[in-house]
């Protein structure tokens, strides 16, 4: 039974017409952006055999395809359905599991469930620790009697050395990821894993991630650490510098050609006219990927090339002007001014061209900054805010952590 005054505001809030993200067993409806009641299978279409990936939700990725009922879920998130859906909007049931502590939320037939870390077992809706939980010491709903402390699966009276009694459960605080050095001290969660203790907070994270400085990175694709943590692609002139399979590699700017590692106008460069690699004899220029004695009327001559100065970006307004753009942006010459455009997947704000999809300050759109969480920390996935709880939390609702919930209610902050 609830106790008098026990989280009143969560008790009290309803449901429905929130905000969305929702809560479990509601559903976003996209027309007004507020929660309505998830409705039960209907006459929406058959179950799709092979489903299509689910979105991925803040933090996770996207459901496996082929699942008729989604992938497993990360933050709340669930993975995707079949092409005849489960009914009236598409619901399929457990759009937003809770996220629990020392585990992931997962969906399987439309009921939500949980697969636990190693060293922790399911007990309810939740991961327990049986060697330490005194509420379930030694197995689920097998509490200690009052003045007993949890120690190795065994009700004892206290904490045998070098364990420590932390609110009842005997734990070594060198290594537990809720009492990392001291009882209480809960080490912050990340993206794409989970937080261990090592003499101190650490990572664990999910294939293909790999720890990196606190975080989860993937290295085949993060141009930042590629192959490895720390190595970062150098930057491309005239391009863009990528991350593929763990290997650098350059795209190059619109209209540009990689030759020899850089990005050249192969229709002005006398070194690479017309093709890499073909080059202008002494004296000739280069104008309309052909070497040539003079520009006629083909543009400026700057540096063997034959160029408009009005839109060359190595030579813009007048020979050897070249123009820079900021990072994640594509410089550009127009009507002789220098200009610039930011990459895809990146907005251009005040500070430059930043990432609006995952950038916890710039969430959404420029100077969108996530609100922090109590016992929690703020992330932005796919434009985004959300949260992603402390090791030993649950995500009982989006953006609250607590010990203890009930369905989407926080039982024990």
């Amino acid at each position: 039974m609830l106790s008098a005054g026990a989280c009143d505001s969560d008790l009290d809030r309803d449901p429905s017409n929130q905000p969305c993200p929702c809560a479990p067993g509601y559903v976003c409806d996209a027309a007004t952006d507020r929660c309505v009641l998830a409705p039960g299978p209907g006459s929406g279409g058959e179950s799709g055999s092979g489903g299509e990936p689910g979105a991925p939700a803040p933090g996770g990725t996207a459901g496996s395809a082929g699942a008729a009922e989604g992938g497993a879920p990360e933050l709340g998130g669930s993975g995707g359905v079949g092409p005849g859906g489960a009914g009236p909007g598409g619901a399929s049931g457990c759009d937003e599991c809770p996220q629990p502590g020392h585990g992931v939320a997962t969906c399987a037939s439309g009921v939500c469930g949980v697969s636990c870390h190693e060293n922790y077992e399911v007990c309810g809706d939740g991961c327990v620790d049986f060697q330490g939980d005194r509420e379930h010491c030694g197995g689920c709903e097998q509490p200690c009697e009052a003045g007993e402390v949890c120690a190795n699966g065994d009700c004892v009276v206290e904490c045998p050395s070098p364990l420590d009694n932390c609110d009842g459960a005997c734990v070594d605080v060198r290594y537990h990821p809720d009492h990392c050095g001291e009882c209480q001290a809960a080490c912050p969660t990340p993206l794409n894993g989970r937080a261990v203790c090592n003499d101190g907070c650490d990572v664990a994270c999910n294939a293909p991630f790999e720890a990196c400085e606190g975080r989860c990175v993937d290295v085949t694709s993060d141009p930042a650490h590629c192959g490895e943590c720390g190595q970062g692609c150098p930057p491309a002139e005239n391009g863009r510098a990528l991350c593929d399979g763990g290997e650098c590699v350059v795209v190059c700017n619109s209209g540009l050609t990689e030759c020899d590692g850089a990005c050249v106008d192969t229709r002005s460069h006398p070194a690479h006219c017309g093709s890499c690699g073909v080059a202008c004899n002494d004296g000739e220029l280069c104008a309309g990927s052909k070497c040539v004695a003079d520009c006629a009327g083909e543009g400026r001559a700057c540096g063997g090339a034959c160029v408009d100065t009005e839109t060359n970006t190595a030579h813009c307004g007048g020979c050897d002007r070249p123009c820079s753009a900021p990072s994640n942006a594509q410089a550009g010459c127009d009507e002789s001014e220098c200009t610039f455009t930011c990459f895809d997947g990146f907005t251009e704000c005040e500070e430059g061209c930043l990432d609006t999809r995952s950038s916890p300050e710039h969430c959404g759109g420029c100077d969108v900054v996530c609100p922090g969480a109590a016992n929690g920390t703020p992330v932005c996935a796919a434009g985004r805010c959300a949260v992603t709880c402390n090791s030993g939390y649950t995500q009982c609702s989006p953006g609250k952590c607590c010990k203890s919930c009930l369905g989407a209610l926080c039982l024990v902050p």
